[in-house]
Order: structure tokens, then C-alpha cells, then sequence
């Protein structure tokens, strides 16, 4: 696999997050969206993020193949979100 090729590595995906979705809610869809490996791991970078709680509803524009600790800063990261749903 080469890197930087179109369409091989790190594409973008988006991810909608629920009122109400739990961490463990989000992990398994990221995990279906092929952002992170496993929801576990995504639990435990969550877990360790005191940020974490901030995480708001909305759509998420977000990278394939990501470091579940990434994968949490992204969603915490506003300007990843592709809608304003309040």
C-alpha cells in the first residue's frame, strides 16, 4: 500500500453523534466507521480525556484509521463538526 495514494489511506468518513449517545454508543460508531480499531480502546482514550464530557451532538467529519486518543481530541474539536445543531 502506498501512502498518500487516493482512495488507500486515511479517507474522510462522517460520524453523527446522538443527544444522549453514550461512549460506548460513539465507540461502536466509530469503530463501524473505520475511525478506530476498537470501541474498547476509544472507552479508555475517552475515559482518560476529563474533556471528554464535552463531546456535543452533531455530524463529524472525521479521518479513517485514527488513534482512538485522536479520534476523542477530533470530537472535541468543533471545527470537525460539519453541521451547528444545537
Amino acid at each position: 500500500m502506498q501512502r498518500g495514494c487516493h482512495g488507500l489511506a486515511r479517507e474522510g468518513v462522517e460520524v453523527v453523534v446522538e443527544q444522549g449517545d453514550s461512549g460506548g454508543a460513539i465507540g461502536q460508531k466509530l469503530v463501524g466507521a473505520g475511525v478506530v480499531r476498537t470501541a474498547a480502546a476509544f472507552n479508555r482514550a475517552l475515559d482518560a480525556n476529563k474533556a471528554s464530557g464535552s463531546i456535543r451532538p452533531g455530524t463529524y467529519t472525521l479521518k479513517t484509521q485514527m488513534a482512538a486518543s485522536d479520534a476523542v481530541a477530533a470530537l472535541l474539536d468543533d471545527s470537525n463538526r460539519s453541521d451547528n445543531t444545537v
